[in-house]
C-alpha cells in the first residue's frame, strides 16, 4: 500500500488552507430516461454511449486500463430475468415481488460458498423466500481490463430473492435492507482482508454492476448490459474520479465507494452531512425519525466514516488500485 511522504498512514491534519473534510470528487455522471416510463434497450444503448464518452471525469492508476470506477444503476430487467430465471429452473413472482441483487463475494471457492450458506439463512430468517444463484457473466480480457484490476477482482454472483405474497413493497423493500445489513456484518468480519462480502444492490425496484473500471469498460465487462432482452426505462452512468486516494482507503470501509449508489447516483449533498460525528448523528436522527424502532439498530452501522458516503466496490485488495500513484 503506498505511503504518504512523510510515512504515515491517513489525511494529513488540516493546515492552512487544507482540510480534510473538505476531500470530494470530480466524477461524471449520467441520466437516461424515457419520459413515460417504457422500457427499452435503447436506453441502456444511450447509457453506454454517455458513459463511455466520460473517460476525461473516470481517474486511472499508473495502468491506464485499471481504473478508479465505473458503474450503472438501472431497473430490474423483468423480461431479462424471466429468461435467467428459466435457464435456471425457477420461477419469478410478478415484478415487484421479487429482488435481484448483484454481490461481490470471496474468490476462495469453499469460504464462498460458506458465505453463499450464510446469505440463505439470514434471507430465510427475515421472512423471503430465497431462489437461487447466479454467476455474472463477465468478460474481463474483451474490456481489456488491466492487471491491477484483474487482481482485485472479487467473484461476482447474482442472489434472487421472492417476497412473501402478503408483504406490500416498501414492506419488502425494508425486509431487503435488514437481511443485507445482516449478513453484510456478520460475514465482513470473518473474510481476510483480500477479500469481500458486499452487495451493490438488494431491491424490488432496481438493480447496480459496477466495478474497478474505466468507463469505455463497463459494458464489455458485462455481458449482461449488452443483451437485447435486458430493458429499462432509465438508466444512471457514474464515472468516478476520485481525489480521496490517501492510504486511509486500505480499510474495509473505503473498499465501497464506487457509484452508482444502490438508491442515487452521487452522493456530494450526503458528502457534506458526513463531514464528521455531527453530520452521521444528523443522518442518524433523520433514519430514526423515518423507519420502524424493530430494527433501528441496524442503522447505526449504516453511516461509516470516511470522505463520503459512497460505496466503492469491486477493489478487494486496497493497495492494488493506488500502490502505482506515488
Amino acid at each position: 500500500m503506498a505511503n504518504r511522504l512523510d510515512g504515515k498512514i491517513g489525511f494529513p491534519d488540516a493546515v492552512g488552507l487544507y482540510d480534510p473534510a473538505q476531500e470530494r470528487d470530480a466524477c461524471g455522471v449520467g441520466f437516461v430516461a424515457n419520459i413515460k416510463g417504457v422500457a427499452s434497450h435503447g436506453i441502456l444503448e444511450d447509457a453506454y454511449h454517455v458513459n463511455s464518452r466520460m473517460d476525461h471525469r473516470g481517474g486511472c492508476g499508473f495502468e491506464e486500463n485499471t481504473g478508479d470506477g465505473a458503474g450503472i444503476l438501472t431497473a430490474i430487467p423483468d423480461t431479462f430475468f424471466r429468461k435467467i430465471a428459466g435457464a435456471l429452473a425457477f420461477e419469478l413472482p410478478e415484478a415487484g415481488r421479487y429482488s435481484v441483487g448483484n454481490l461481490f463475494l470471496p474468490t476462495d471457492e469453499p469460504l464462498r460458498i460458506s458465505c453463499q450458506q450464510t446469505i440463505e439463512q439470514v434471507v430465510t430468517a427475515e421472512g423471503l423466500t430465497f431462489l437461487g444463484w447466479r454467476a455474472v457473466p463477465i468478460a474481463p480480457k474483451t474490456a481489456n481490463i488491466g492487471p491491477a484490476a484483474q487482481a482485485a477482482m472479487p467473484f461476482i454472483a447474482q442472489l434472487f430473492i421472492a417476497s412473501p405474497t402478503s408483504d406490500s413493497e416498501a414492506d419488502f423493500a425494508r425486509k431487503l435492507y435488514i437481511a443485507r445489513k445482516q449478513f453484510s456484518a456478520r460475514l465482513q468480519p470473518l473474510v481476510p482482508d483480500d477479500q469481500l462480502v458486499y452487495a451493490c444492490s438488494l431491491s424490488p425496484r432496481v438493480i447496480v454492476y459496477k466495478g474497478m473500471l474505466t468507463p469505455s469498460q463497463l459494458f464489455p465487462f458485462y455481458p449482461d448490459l449488452t443483451n437485447g432482452d435486458y430493458e429499462t426505462h432509465l438508466a444512471m452512468v457514474h464515472s468516478r474520479f476520485s481525489t480521496n486516494t490517501f492510504p486511509v482507503l486500505g480499510s474495509r470501509p473505503a473498499q465501497s465507494l464506487h457509484e452508482p449508489q444502490r438508491r442515487n447516483q452521487h452522493p456530494q449533498g450526503q458528502s457534506k452531512l458526513d463531514d464528521g460525528p455531527a453530520g452521521r448523528r444528523f443522518i442518524a436522527s433523520s433514519l430514526a425519525i423515518t423507519l420502524k424502532k424493530s430494527f433501528l439498530w441496524l442503522n447505526r452501522t449504516a453511516l461509516t466514516p470516511g470522505p463520503s458516503i459512497m460505496f466503492w466496490s469491486f477493489c478487494c485488495c486496497p493497495g492494488a488500485a493506488f500502490k502505482n500513484r506515488s
